[in-house]
């Protein structure tokens, strides 16, 4: 990457990816729980995140998913021109620029 924002190549985003998956690890993440990482960094933040992060609760707990799926907010994922940065496992599936709007769709 040219820059610690900018992602210019697969390579990089396997990078952002890989911290990631660092980042779940580190907070106990197991392979076989829903987990919803969002990045709580201060780029994410200044775009918006913690409306995210609480969009998540209130929607996990109106769809009685709030016991199985395991929100947790995290420092910076990489890709801060691109956040708020949200990436669900296991599947690892990775989300960028998400809004608040967009939590409805995420979690069914």
């Amino acid at each position: 990457m040219t820059t610690r924002n900018r992602i210019e190549s697969v390579t990089d985003l396997q990078a952002v990816r890989e911290r990631a998956i660092k980042a779940a690890n580190t907070a106990g993440a197991s392979p076989d729980r829903r987990q919803v990482l969002v990045c709580t960094g201060g780029g994410c933040i200044a775009s918006g995140s913690l409306d995210v992060v609480s969009a998540f609760r209130r929607t996990l707990a109106a769809k009685g998913l709030d016991g199985s799926v395991q929100l947790l907010e995290t420092g910076c994922l990489g890709p801060c021109a691109q956040g708020p940065v949200v990436v669900v496992y296991p599947d690892g599936t990775f989300y960028q620029q998400v809004k608040a709007a967009d939590v409805d769709e995420i979690v069914d």
